[in-house]
């Protein structure tokens, strides 16, 4: 996980977060199809939102996950190629930034400058 500063990953997570007016923003490239275990509620003063976006349309897919309170459950996501996975992390209160997920092959065909 890194920080990043590139204009073009940091537009694409503000189309998940719209609201977002932090400047923490971390770009995480995973394996194609990487599963990854979602869930949004609280717990200890911690939880995480989440965005699917189509990366080419920076379209939001309209993920809800399902685990939501009073159900506890994680939901599953295969992040495949051509999607982006932006999840908007609080931690013991604090605003963490955002966490943008790209797979290998998108990292490599995205104009990165």
């Amino acid at each position: 996980m890194e920080k990043t500063t590139n204009k073009v990953i940091i537009d694409l997570a503000k189309h998940g977060f719209s609201d977002y007016r932090g400047r923490k923003f971390r770009l995480v490239v995973v394996p194609d199809n990487h599963e990854f275990r979602v869930s949004t509620y609280w717990d200890s003063g911690s939880i995480r939102y989440y965005a699917l976006l189509e990366i080419a349309t920076k379209k939001d897919l309209q993920f809800v996950p399902s685990g939501t309170y009073p159900r506890f459950e994680d939901d599953i996501i295969m992040l495949k190629p051509g999607l982006s996975l932006i999840q908007h992390s609080i931690s013991c209160g604090k605003d963490m930034g955002l966490t943008i997920y790209i797979t290998e092959s998108d990292i490599k065909t995205l104009i990165i400058p």
